[in-house]
C-alpha cells in the first residue's frame, strides 16, 4: 500500500476516535488507552501516544532532542491525559514535564532517572542485536524494571 493511502487511513482512524468539541474544550480520545490514561493509536505497525500523533498531524514532526533519551515531550496545558486538542498541547523536555507535575502537585518528588544516556544507547544496541536477550535479562543487567526496557524498545517516552 502506498504511503499516502496508509497515512490517510491512519488519519481517518484517528479522527474516528476523537470527540471533537469547541476550540477551547478538550478533544477526548475515545479509543484505547495505556495504563497511564493516555490515548494510543497504531501508526506504521507501532503504538504511538495519540496526543503525539495529534501534534504531528497539526504541527509537523516532533523535533528530536538528542541531548536526552526521553526525547522531546508533548505536554498538556489542560492536564487531561486523554486530550488530543492541538491547542492544548505544547513542546517541552522531560524536565519541563517533571517540574510542571511537581508545581501542579501531581508528583510529590521528582525522581532521578536510573539510566544514563550511555546505558540507554547500550540497551538499544542489545535490543537491535541478532542474538537479542530478553527484556527481563536486560532489565536485570541494568537494575531497572522490565517496563523501562520495554519503553526503550518501543521508543515511547514514559511519564509524558
Amino acid at each position: 500500500m502506498n504511503d499516502e493511502i496508509r497515512k490517510a487511513r491512519t488519519e481517518a482512524r484517528f479522527w474516528s476516535k476523537v470527540d471533537v468539541r469547541s476550540e477551547n474544550e478538550c478533544w477526548l480520545w475515545q479509543g484505547g488507552k495505556n495504563q497511564g490514561g493516555y490515548g494510543v493509536i497504531g501508526v506504521d505497525s507501532k503504538n504511538m501516544l495519540a496526543h503525539r500523533y495529534s501534534w504531528q498531524l497539526h504541527y509537523g514532526p516532533i523535533p528530536d532532542d538528542p541531548s536526552t533519551y526521553h526525547g522531546t515531550c508533548i505536554l498538556h496545558d489542560c492536564d487531561v491525559r486523554a486530550c488530543v486538542n492541538p491547542a492544548h498541547l505544547f513542546l517541552g523536555t522531560h524536565e519541563d514535564n517533571m517540574n510542571e507535575m511537581a508545581y501542579k502537585g501531581r508528583a510529590s518528588a521528582i525522581k532521578q532517572r536510573k539510566l544514563t544516556d550511555e546505558q540507554v544507547n547500550e540497551i538499544k544496541t542489545l535490543l537491535s542485536s541478532r542474538r537479542r536477550p530478553s527484556l527481563r535479562k536486560i532489565a536485570a543487567q541494568f537494575g531497572v524494571s522490565h517496563n523501562a526496557i520495554w519503553f526503550i524498545d518501543q521508543e515511547i517516552t514514559w511519564r509524558e
